[in-house]
């Protein structure tokens, strides 16, 4: 920042005024600033609207893990809970860290609902919390019962990941 500079080369503050609109910082400079200059005043980035750039602020968050983060919250809808980048197992645990310290869902979020009882085979694979054979499980369960009727029954399902029953059921309807 122009006052990082400031600090270093101890110019006066009308020296600094002067020349601080010729300062060119890369887009990642401008990014990590604007991500402090937030955090630092008490508010938290939406982690639903936040940009790549924004993203690679996080130490450990580069282009393709900052990708990784866009491409689930794009198949989603929008995240629910903070918890859900915890799932990015790849993640260091200072990266996640900073991301919960930069980042929150506000209030409210635009979720892509699945129907359990409608959605085709390929649209259940490609729920995130679902894999192909979990989602065959699920189509097989419906041709029996005709109607699964609530989170409840998904849970008879044998490798139904339950410790994530909470925010899948946020995703679903019945």
């Amino acid at each position: 920042t122009p006052e990082d500079f400031q600090k270093v080369t101890k110019v006066s503050d009308s020296l600094l005024k002067a020349i601080s609109p010729y300062f060119k910082f890369p887009d990642w400079v401008v990014a990590k600033n604007k991500v402090m200059k937030s955090v630092k005043a008490g508010k938290l980035l939406d982690i639903n609207t936040a940009t790549q750039e924004e993203l690679k602020v996080v130490y450990g968050i580069g282009p393709v893990f900052s990708e990784r983060i866009l491409d689930k919250r794009k198949k989603l809808g929008a995240y629910v809970s903070m918890e859900q980048l915890n799932e990015f197992e790849e993640f260091s645990p200072r990266a996640k860290k900073e991301l919960n310290e930069m980042f929150e869902v506000k209030e409210n979020p635009k979720v892509k609902k699945v129907n359990i009882n409608t959605a085709s085979l390929n649209t259940l694979i490609d729920f995130p919390y679902f894999d192909k054979d979990l989602a065959q499980a699920i189509i097989n369960k419906r041709g029996q019962t005709r109607k699964i009727n609530n989170i409840e029954e998904l849970i008879e399902i044998n490798r139904f990941p339950v410790e994530k029953l909470k925010i899948i059921a946020l995703y679903l309807e019945f």
